[in-house]
């Protein structure tokens, strides 16, 4: 980040940017707020602590803010605003290639369990080095299927990052209403990158005509690990091994949990 300061600060400066996520910054503590502010925002940052990695976010000065804990196994940042009577949730994430790819998606799957229920919009964005481009990859794949899942839908259409010998898509928007969403762009940063930068416009201007927001989720709050591994241990999973198709097997299995994940608690 700051060898392309200067750039970044002119690019940020006009105002017409509400927020603005990085990956990769770069930052220690050793690099105060003051270093690296931009007239008319505010920083959150999460630095890595050690070279390189690290993740920030910065908010226009007319926007109010919390930060949403979450789990330190990643490098992640998420913050709740409020906006035209919308509850907003927007992350930033960075996945380094060294990263093992099902250990980055199981743990963002589990801050997505708890983000999703509580928000009305969720955005989440950044490098996540997985390239959507090899859409039937192993590591797409299971990116894709995680996020669906939580009904956020992957927005940027093009490559992000070109070089000489390669194209790949990895610089990526998830948002969970796309309804909402005017324009994504993707604009090249020559000079100062090979990743291009990629934005998204939302339409976020009126209040949202129904303000009764209804939804259905499990609550673990009184979950009785003992009970729910007995009741595990009764379902005869031998069962399995005389069906000669994966798909019907995979369908008894998912109903037989299902079943035990919605059986009346007592």
């Amino acid at each position: 980040m700051l060898p392309s300061l200067d750039f970044f600060r002119e690019h940020l400066s006009g105002g017409g940017c509400s927020v603005c996520c990085l990956s990769e910054t770069w930052l220690s503590d050793s690099i105060p707020d003051n270093e690296v502010c931009v007239e008319g925002y505010k920083i959150i940052r999460k630095d890595r602590g050690s070279r390189g990695g690290g993740v920030a976010i910065y908010l226009h000065d007319r926007i109010s803010y919390k930060i949403i804990t979450t789990s330190l196994g990643i490098e992640q940042l998420w913050i709740s605003v409020t906006v035209s009577n919308l509850k907003l949730a927007i992350g930033v994430v960075y996945r380094p290639p060294r990263c093992n790819y099902n250990f980055f998606i199981n743990e963002l799957e589990n801050t997505l369990s708890l983000i999703i229920p509580e928000y009305d919009l969720v955005a989440l964005l950044g490098d996540f080095n997985i390239n959507l481009s090899i859409f039937d990859s192993v590591s797409a794949t299971s990116l894709i299927d995680m996020t669906n899942a939580f009904g956020l839908t992957q927005m940027v259409p093009t490559a992000t990052r070109t070089t000489r010998l390669s194209s790949s898509l990895i610089d990526l928007i998830f948002i969970s209403d796309p309804e909402l969403v005017r324009e994504v762009c993707v604009s090249p940063l020559h000079n100062v990158s090979d990743h291009d930068l990629v934005s998204a416009t939302l339409i976020l201007d009126n209040p949202i005509p129904n303000n009764n927001i209804y939804r259905e989720y499990r609550s673990y709050r009184k979950f009785d690990y003992d009970a729910f591994q007995h009741d595990l241990n009764q379902i005869p999973f031998f069962y399995m091994y005389d069906m000669n198709s994966v798909d019907d097997k995979a369908n008894w299995l998912s109903q037989n949990l299902m079943s035990l994940m919605d059986r009346p608690k007592t």
